[in-house]
Formats: structure tokens, C-alpha cells, sequence
């Protein structure tokens, strides 16, 4: 049922705004909980794929803060040997990271090891996923610089043979805008 279908659009605005909030509240609960439990009840690839969407939202990923950041990023890490679930991550972190804070607390928590380690992946969309999140954090420049001391050029310039149109092209970016103090 459409409870919009009456009130004015800004009270519509204002109940998606509030759902949205109860969503996040209710998927960062469920990121509290051990990698291993989500994965065994077959919760986590749902759980990031909700908060994938839900994080392409401003206020949303405003809102997500150092504990959801935090638990994304320990979920990451430990279900790295997971390709879909690590894609999954991964783009949750490209979502957030439009938000200088956000780009500031992967690079506080060490996501960015992380993602950067995804790039030697043989799943394509987990490496475009991770060259997507590093793109999103190459935009800040303490973020540039963490990504070139890890090592991430090298990892992306073997990718450039990789015959995946999404690969080539977010590489394409991260080699000549992405890692340039200039821009």
C-alpha cells in the first residue's frame, strides 16, 4: 500500500526519510553481529546488498558513522575469500565514500589494505568493485596518498590487460585523474 497516495510530497519526504533511517539503524544492528553467523545464515551478501542501495542516499551515507564504517569494514576483511560478498563490500564502501568523513574512517580502520589487495582478485567484479572504491577514496587527497603507498598503481596497471569493459575503463580513470595531486 502506497501511504503516499494522500498526504503532500514533503510529508512524503519526510516518512522516506524516516524509514530510511529505521533501515539503516536495523542494518547496522545486523552488522554488529560475527562475520561467521552472517554467513552461515546466508545474511550478509543480503544485509551489504541493502545497505548498497540504501548508501546511494546523501544522508544516508552521512549517517552511517564510525561504528557501521567499522563493522563494514571487519566484514570486508573477513569475508575477503568470498568474491561476491567482498564485490558486495566493496561497493557499500564506493556508496559511502562520496562523504570526506567517510573516506576518512576507511582510511582510519585500514579498508583501504583491503580493497587494494581485492585488485589481484581473478573475479572482475570484485576488482571493479575495489577500483571503484579506491576511485571514490582517490578523490580526497589523503586518500590518494594511501592508495599509492600500498601499492595500488602497480595492481592497477596489471589490470589494464583485463578484458572487462568496466575494469578498463574505472582503471583508465585511476591512472591518469584518480592518483594525480593535481586534480
Amino acid at each position: 500500500m502506497d501511504r503516499c497516495n494522500g498526504p503532500t510530497n514533503a510529508t512524503c519526504d519526510q516518512l522516506q526519510l524516516q524509514e530510511d533511517a529505521r533501515l539503516l539503524r536495523h542494518l547496522k544492528q545486523e552488522l554488529e553481529q560475527p562475520t561467521a553467523a552472517l554467513l552461515e545464515r546466508r545474511q550478509l551478501l543480503a544485509i551489504l546488498g541493502q545497505l548498497k542501495i540504501l548508501s546511494r542516499k546523501q544522508h544516508i551515507r552521512a549517517a552511517i558513522g564510525q561504528e557501521g564504517i567499522t563493522s563494514l569494514i571487519r566484514h570486508l576483511i573477513e569475508s575477503k575469500h568470498l568474491p561476491k560478498v567482498a564485490a558486495e563490500g566493496a561497493n557499500v564502501i564506493l556508496n559511502v565514500c562520496y562523504e570526506k568523513s567517510n573516506v576518512n574512517l576507511v582510511l582510519e580502520s585500514g579498508g583501504t589494505a583491503t580493497l587494494v589487495s581485492f585488485l589481484s582478485s581473478d573475479d572482475e567484479e570484485l576488482q571493479a568493485n575495489a577500483a571503484g572504491a579506491l576511485q571514490s577514496i582517490c578523490f580526497q587527497p589523503e586518500g590518494r596518498g594511501i592508495v599509492r603507498s600500498l601499492g595500488a598503481i602497480p595492481a592497477l596497471v596489471k589490470l589494464l590487460d583485463v578484458p572487462s569493459v568496466n575494469v578498463s575503463a574505472l582503471i583508465d580513470f585511476m591512472l591518469v585523474e584518480g592518483t594525480n595531486d593535481s586534480s
